[in-house]
């Protein structure tokens, strides 16, 4: 069984941005979370996917810093 809120937990423990207007939220060792959509803002990251994490670590109270 995948343990969903422990994915949820490690997501700010690491965030890397990858090829393609994708962006993977991972722990090492323990999961990561892929996310990809076209349509990039100003500094090349998908707009879509930033939002979907934004809204992820508001909702969890989560932080990447």
């Amino acid at each position: 069984m995948i343990d969903f809120q422990a994915i949820i937990e490690g997501i700010s423990n690491n965030l890397q941005a990858v090829e393609d207007r994708g962006i993977a939220a991972l722990l090492p060792n323990k999961f990561c979370v892929v996310t990809w959509s076209p349509g990039l803002n100003p500094k090349g990251n998908s707009k879509l996917c930033m939002l979907a994490l934004e809204q992820l670590t508001s909702k969890t109270g989560l932080s990447i810093f």
